[in-house]
């Protein structure tokens, strides 16, 4: 039996030994050339015979159970352990396996195909190209209008140049400035008396509480003091109605003059700024045209005359804009200052007078007259656009 043993130690070991001088690039074809059958007989073969010789692959003095003593103990106790033999738990190749992947499954349904967010991308590319060259066409537009605008404020500042000037209109806009300025003038006044009206009122108030004190802290003045607090609050009571009147004319001679009359005045600042426009490119025009033409100079003069033109036709349009906005606003500034300026003297004279009842019913007027749209309603007949902003 140990010769046996020893013959089968010395094969495994011849084994291992020609594994390990095999090179690693030669260590896939020996694996693969192994006969996986010759190799299970060859297993079934080498453990019947341990089996029968009582020798496990356990370490040294383990007994083997399956064995059975049959009276020599060398029998019943295993040798060293002899060496495994190493055998490839798989298969390996040098070919590269078919994977299919159905992208389907990993991709989003919602994911947009590469052709459309090219084409997208090329879409916005080509609106954002065309935005930046209209920006840039706008800028140089303004530019060349900018500079030629400030030449001719020069010119004209130097009497280098003509001004395309309409008495009429101009006497107009001119007149317009000058009311506003007085206009806002007395609505700085109506707002400075407001303010120190309410201040009177305030000190009647706390005079008339400082009466009413004293009365009661002075038996044999108590008449004179309670008559003096009663007048006193009466007074507050009048100041207080005054005071709202005073509100509502303050706040139509703001609507006046911070809305209407500024709405007239941008219209008058378009109107000028077209004007000198117009004047810049005709000025252009007359110089162009003074010096000897070429074919380049006549293009040059073409397009110029379409530019005044059109600039021409701007200045026109806006000249009766403003001559019309002037007309109305004269028209509407008078009907709406005569109706309050009426109201708010009623509401000063009822005031002085003492007549508490007619005062309240001024203040009752100018109400309905802020309020009220009837065309009907006697001397206030419609409510003009001015009441309407």
């Amino acid at each position: 039996m140990m010769n046996q043993t020893e013959k089968l130690s010395e094969i495994t070991i011849q084994d291992a030994y020609r594994l390990d001088d095999t090179s690693t690039d030669e260590m896939p074809n020996v694996f693969s050339t192994i006969d996986l059958n010759g190799t299970q007989a060859l297993d079934s073969n080498i453990s019947t015979n341990e089996s029968d010789l009582g020798y496990t692959s356990f370490g040294i003095g383990e007994r083997n159970p399956n064995s059975t003593f049959n009276g020599d103990p060398a029998s019943d106790f295993s040798g060293p352990a002899s060496p495994q033999r190493a055998v490839p738990k798989s298969k390996s190749t040098n070919t590269i396996p078919n994977i299919n992947i159905n992208l389907s499954s990993i991709i989003p349904p919602n994911l947009p195909h590469s052709s459309s967010v090219l084409s997208s991308a090329g879409e916005v590319s080509s609106r954002f190209a065309t935005k930046t060259a209209s920006t840039f066409e706008t800028f140089k537009q303004w530019s060349k209008s900018a500079y030629k605008c400030t030449r001719q404020i020069v010119s004209e500042k130097l009497g280098k140049s003509s001004k395309t000037v309409d008495p009429e209109l101009d006497s107009q806009i001119e007149n317009l400035r000058e009311v506003k300025r007085r206009y806002e003038m007395m609505l700085s006044l109506t707002v400075s008396l407001a303010t120190n009206f309410q201040n009177t009122v305030n000190m009647q108030k706390s005079l008339s509480e400082t009466f009413a004190g004293l009365a009661q802290r002075s038996p044999d003045l108590i008449e004179e003091f309670t008559s003096n607090s009663e007048t006193q609050r009466q007074l507050v009571r009048q100041g207080e109605i005054l005071i709202q009147d005073f509100n509502q004319f303050t706040s139509s001679l703001k609507t006046l003059c911070q809305k209407t009359m500024e709405d007239t005045l941008l219209t008058i600042r378009n109107y000028e700024a077209a004007r000198l426009e117009y004047d810049a490119y005709k000025f252009d025009l007359e110089s162009l045209k003074s010096v000897p033409h070429n074919e380049q100079k006549l293009h040059e003069i073409a397009i110029l005359e379409q530019e005044v033109i059109n600039y021409r036709e701007k200045y026109e349009n806006l000249k009766k804009d403003v001559a019309i906005k002037i007309k109305f606003l004269d028209e509407n500034r008078v009907k709406v200052m005569k109706k309050h300026l009426v109201l708010f003297q009623k509401a000063i004279n009822t005031y002085f007078t003492g007549n508490g009842e007619a005062l309240c019913s001024t203040m009752k007027q100018i109400n309905e007259a802020n309020s009220s749209s009837n065309p009907d309603d006697g001397s206030f007949k419609f409510q003009s656009f001015l009441e309407k902003q």
